[in-house]
């Protein structure tokens, strides 16, 4: 995941718990921004931290007095509210009255916050743990999140784009229509295929787990586990029956315009022939 740290600068313990954070979450193979290590003297820096606030998947924030009473702190947290983006509060100590009323409140109440524990190895572990959940829900609700975005009502209206520009892909190639763009077109094939391919051995592993499911309903009656697998089972085989026959399409396809090639330079070798056979010896 692409993580945001959002903390108060030289005040401690929140500037070394960054440090450490940055360095705990990289570990664990994640992309991480930290504005003292992640920009340059020269940078447009409020431009970059608005850049990179808006490409984050998640912000940590740090909350202290000090980043409280930061307006630089909170406007980073705005603007990730503002954007959607998942927002990690981590308070590293208890927060006076005033600022828990008129700052605190208002952006954090309503979200799961942590409380510190001044282990920074356990609180960057708890972390962490948030993130790994957050990275599976991320595939969840990828497609209703995007679409969204886009002004896109319904999922389905994606399979058929889809679905037309592979015909149109699939027609330009066998036919051999010449435009900018055949060599992309031509190029779809192979990717396609390989990902066909990957498809149905996720439909044989889910069939396969979709048997073992089933001996066990037969035993202990159906599970709520055991029917979500066969609703995926079912999609999965339907998914893959498209892809198959698709490839299929483009086999067919791509034997008649090579036999159409090979046709075509025999014609014209045939031409070429006896074109020189009719040809009067030079003097």
């Amino acid at each position: 995941m692409h993580v945001f740290i959002n903390y108060k600068q030289k005040h401690n313990p929140d500037h070394e718990f960054a440090v450490y954070l940055e360095k705990h979450l990289r570990a664990e193979k994640h992309r991480v921004f930290r504005d003292e290590s992640g920009m340059i003297p020269s940078e447009e820096w409020a431009q970059r931290l608005e850049d990179e606030i808006l490409k984050c998947d998640a912000l940590i924030a740090i909350v202290s007095n000090a980043s409280l009473k930061s307006k630089w702190c909170l406007n980073e947290v705005d603007l990730a509210q503002e954007n959607k983006k998942r927002i990690l509060p981590i308070v590293m100590e208890d927060i006076d009255k005033s600022l828990k009323f008129q700052t605190f409140n208002p952006r954090f109440m309503l979200t799961h916050w942590y409380c510190a524990t001044g282990d920074f190895g356990k609180d960057a572990n708890a972390l962490a743990d948030v993130l790994r959940d957050d990275a599976g829900q991320r595939y969840v609700g990828l497609l209703q999140s995007v679409c969204a975005q886009h002004g896109v009502k319904d999922s389905s209206d994606l399979l058929e784009v889809l679905m037309q520009t592979l015909c149109f892909a699939h027609l330009s190639v066998a036919l051999g229509i010449d435009h900018p763009y055949s060599d992309g077109l031509a190029g779809i094939i192979g990717p396609a295929r390989s990902v066909a391919e990957s498809v149905a051995k996720l439909s044989r592993l889910t069939a396969s787990m979709d048997v073992h499911n089933v001996a066990n309903s037969l035993m202990d009656g159906p599970s709520d586990s055991s029917m979500q697998q066969a609703w995926f089972s079912r999609r999965f085989t339907c998914l893959a029956d498209v892809l198959s026959q698709a490839i299929g399409i483009w086999d067919r396809q791509g034997a008649i315009r090579r036999q159409r090639i090979l046709e075509q330079v025999a014609r014209e070798n045939r031409s070429a022939a006896q074109s020189g056979e009719t040809q009067e010896p030079s003097s």
